[in-house]
């Protein structure tokens, strides 16, 4: 009976509580999705300082290898021999 309210604001208002709802439990189900989408390419880990999501290249051999956050500047210790490229995915703080 409320999709037929001419109070759209009231309306509105509600849709976009529950929009919140939804996007914070999908939240964790998308970022398992990306992560085993992207299982055989990337490794995804975040800086302890600023809380930034990292995209890191997989380790083509093992090796300890330290990759610098480019949003603070935290150096972080990952496997890895091959030259990386960082992404930022989710930004921090």
């Amino acid at each position: 009976y409320r999709v037929f309210s001419k109070d759209i604001h009231r309306r509105k208002k509600e849709n976009t509580i529950y929009i919140d709802i939804i996007n914070k439990l999908n939240k964790p189900l998308k970022n398992i999705k990306r992560n085993y989408r992207d299982r055989k390419d990337y490794i995804y880990k975040k800086c302890s300082k600023c809380k930034t999501t990292l995209k890191l290249p997989l380790p083509s051999k093992r090796g300890i290898k330290h990759a610098k956050c480019p949003k603070c500047g935290k150096r972080l210790t990952i496997f890895s021999l091959r030259q990386e490229h960082i992404e930022i995915i989710k930004g921090g703080k």
